[in-house]
């Protein structure tokens, strides 16, 4: 599938069952929260242009961890450089929505990509009861 082609309003198919990924925008039918509805996704969910994305309120209406049957999930965001100063924004954005993102305890795998925090969310370094 070319991302090109992304439908607007995703969100409104709510029956859908695969989605390998989702180009998140600015406009109006791109947001993050069209994959609030999107509940019976299954298998692997590729998210990119995690930068549009302005911090973790935004991310949570994505309902990633109501998504039980995604075991694969990969968080993309354009990599624009290297922070300049200590409180770089980029940081701060991508800390937040990466926590705003938190997947169901069951996932088996999770892709990171470019990444600019100064550390990982709180739930991925939580302990799971085995």
């Amino acid at each position: 599938m070319n991302r090109e082609l992304m439908p607007m309003t995703i969100g409104k198919l709510t029956s859908l069952q695969t989605l390998p990924f989702f180009d998140v925008g600015e406009d109006k039918g791109h947001k993050i929260e069209e994959l609030r509805s999107l509940s019976k996704l299954r298998a692997e969910l590729m998210i990119y242009n995690l930068e549009q994305v302005k911090g973790k309120k935004d991310a949570e209406k994505a309902n990633i961890s109501r998504k039980l049957n995604i075991h694969e999930l990969g968080f993309h965001w354009v990599k624009i450089g290297s922070p300049s100063a200590a409180e770089d924004t980029t940081s701060i954005n991508h800390e937040d929505v990466l926590e705003g993102l938190k997947p169901h305890g069951n996932l088996k795998g999770l892709k990171l990509q470019n990444l600019e925090g100064k550390s990982f969310a709180s739930w991925m370094m939580s302990s799971r009861d085995v």
